[in-house]
């Protein structure tokens, strides 16, 4: 189903969040700062927030790990397994120009380059029903969740509808990462609904 097809792809998470000044010059390499490395961890629940700002868990707990790398026509790749909404998943990433991608469909995870723009079209390819602009904010946000405080940089951006009809307007995305510990919040849709989905870290560290 479209529908479901689109819960993977419209990603972010906006949670307590209070925004400074103070922009950022990340000088860190990308690999350093999501903490992307062999044997490390990632633990997330979620929680569903309808428009009135309520929110209610969703009694999903997934997590992320870093299995090992992977080498394929000289490029070396980092094998990211666990779930997703309890959904197994396994992807393959590599960093670039520093950015982080998702192989093979070169599809940016992450990035400290502010002039990297993306573009994800969401339905089917040749009749796509919505499409999700993303970049990088360098102002950092302080976020709160389950694992504790933590200064972030959003790579995020706009999803907007291409059905005249659609009654849910512009939707917000967020990937929340902090220097040294990796992805802290994720803010995504069900493209169907009105609510938001925000996946929380509750704990991380390396196996």
């Amino acid at each position: 189903m479209k529908l479901k097809a689109l819960t993977t792809a419209l990603v972010a998470i906006l949670l307590f969040a209070s925004c400074t000044d103070e922009e950022v010059a990340p000088t860190q390499n990308v690999i350093e700062f999501t903490d992307l490395k062999i044997g490390n961890y990632w633990v997330y629940d979620w929680f569903e927030i309808d428009p009135d700002g309520t929110e209610s868990s969703l009694n999903k707990r997934d997590s992320l790990y870093i299995e090992k790398d992977t080498t394929i026509l000289n490029r070396t790749y980092l094998i990211r397994s666990g779930t997703f909404l309890g959904t197994k998943t396994r992807e393959l990433l590599y960093d670039s120009a520093n950015a982080i991608f998702i192989y093979p469909s070169r599809q940016v995870l992450f990035t400290l380059d502010e002039s990297v723009k993306t573009t994800v079209n969401h339905g089917p390819q040749n009749n796509p029903i919505a499409y999700s602009t993303y970049s990088l904010d360098l102002n950092e946000t302080t976020i709160v969740v389950p694992a504790g405080e933590f200064e972030c940089l959003n790579y995020g951006g706009l999803t907007k509808s291409l059905e005249a009809d659609y009654p849910y307007g512009t939707r917000i995305n967020s990937n929340l990462y902090s220097n040294g510990t990796g992805l802290i919040l994720m803010k995504t849709q069900f493209y169907s609904s009105p609510n938001d989905l925000e996946m929380r870290l509750v704990k991380s560290g390396k196996i």
